[in-house]
């Protein structure tokens, strides 16, 4: 015996495909970006110092990626 059709060929009800997150998960994520956000003004990050080192920063990931532990 089939299953009934419903309108758009779909058979049966459907999973969501996005939950929406929590208040909690919000509140969470917002308090993050706040921190982040006042961290970044607090250590007065100018643009040109942050571009002139990204050679330094990539040869610092360089050498710290893989770690070696023994």
């Amino acid at each position: 015996m089939a299953s009934p059709e419903q309108p758009g060929g779909r058979h049966g009800p459907q999973p969501s495909r996005f939950e929406l997150p929590s208040v909690f998960t919000w509140v969470v994520l917002v308090g993050f970006l706040a921190f982040f956000i006042q961290g970044i003004t607090a250590v007065d990050v100018e643009g040109s110092r942050l571009i002139a080192g990204v050679g330094n920063m990539g040869d610092f990931i360089a050498r710290a990626v893989p770690p070696d532990l023994m």
